[in-house]
């Protein structure tokens, strides 16, 4: 039995991943960005959703949305997914559930895809440890 889920993210979800990157100030501070404002973030899924190799997904445990999966299928060759980015929420953050989350996602593409890789910041030594 699986602790969370995931959940298609739709167009009109730009203020929940918006809120979803502000509890991840760490992540913003590693990659030296600023968290985005709700404008940047409507355009950014605006564009993501449009892009039919994408697949946006909000990680759900116990009916709230605590992390946000970005795909790109076929890239950077047919057959590959790359993950652009895996971010689970800051306070839910070193409980397993990300790691979770890529077996289940393993599970999921086995029969659709050759090779699961991941786009990782090389600032962001957290993220290459967990990959």
């Amino acid at each position: 039995m699986n602790i969370f889920s995931c959940q298609p993210v739709q167009p009109g979800d730009a203020l929940a991943l918006q809120r979803l990157y502000t509890s991840s100030p760490r992540y913003f501070r590693t990659i030296a960005a600023p968290i985005p404002l709700l404008e940047d973030v409507t355009r950014e899924l605006e564009s993501a959703l449009s892009d039919p190799r994408r697949q946006l997904e909000f990680v759900i445990v116990a009916g709230e949305r605590i992390g946000y999966l970005d795909l790109k299928f076929d890239y950077p060759q047919i057959g590959d997914v790359t993950v652009n980015l895996l971010l689970i929420a800051e306070s839910q953050q070193r409980r397993g559930i990300g790691a979770l989350v890529m077996r289940d996602l393993e599970r999921r593409l086995s029969k659709r895809v050759r090779k699961i890789l991941a786009g990782v910041f090389f600032e962001n030594s957290g993220a290459a440890a967990f990959w």
